[in-house]
């Protein structure tokens, strides 16, 4: 995902073309209330592969589209009696099921399950044998699938928005921005320095408060995986 890249290869990555943000440095000027004469484009874009990469820290996974994954998965009952013919999938919502294949306690491949198999519940990531069950092993199943978002959700497009103008307004003020937790602002501004240092504080304030009201909205993504 792109939280597990450097600073430095996310905001070259986003430099190819290859990369889709989350949001825009449109949508970045209007929650800021500012234009590209006070921070640039080229800045702007780089603080949303900021923004986005802290966003799939914060939920473990990422927002884009067809995103590729290989999960190992648990097969543990809690009755010896049980017949354990369903498992749940990490990352939501499933786009497709490459390959889903059970291995033995030597990880030898046993099984390999094809999709007249199983059903699939893609917004669940939930997979049930038809007729069939897993056996009790740890990593027992291995599923290669992908998984995402064919457009952004909304919710998430506002976060990376703001979690960007945040940034964009920090820099403006000469203020340091800690991912996730904090920001600080210059010690000493007064309405003598500049209205707009002003204004750009009580725009940094509000729109801090909005990141957190965004992340109750959006709720808690991550998820673990299961087997019932």
């Amino acid at each position: 995902m792109k939280a597990e890249q450097t600073n430095d290869q996310l905001i070259s990555d986003a430099g190819t073309g290859d990369y889709m943000t989350y949001s825009t440095y449109t949508d970045v000027y209007r929650k800021a209330g500012i234009d590209n004469t006070v921070i640039s484009e080229a800045d702007a874009e780089a603080h949303i592969v900021l923004a986005d990469a802290e966003i799939d820290a914060m939920y473990q996974k990422s927002f884009g589209n067809a995103q590729s994954v290989t999960e190992w998965i648990d097969i543990e009952k809690i009755d010896e009696d049980d017949d354990i013919d369903t498992i749940f999938l990490d990352k939501r919502p499933v786009q497709a099921i490459t390959t889903l294949e059970s291995y033995d306690v030597t990880d030898t491949l046993a099984i390999t399950w094809t999709s007249s198999d199983y059903w699939l519940d893609t917004g669940m990531g939930r997979i049930r044998l038809k007729s069939k069950h897993f056996s009790q092993q740890n990593h027992r199943v291995k599923c290669v699938y992908t998984y995402g978002f064919s457009s952004t959700p909304s919710n998430i497009t506002a976060l990376s928005a703001t979690i960007a103008a945040m940034r964009v307004l920090i820099q403006q003020v000469g203020g340091l921005y800690d991912e996730v937790t904090s920001y600080s602002l210059p010690s000493g501004v007064t309405v003598g320095v500049g209205e707009p240092y002003v204004s750009s504080m009580r725009t940094i304030d509000k729109l801090d408060k909005e990141k957190t009201n965004l992340i109750k909205a959006i709720g808690q993504l991550r998820t673990s995986a299961l087997v019932i």
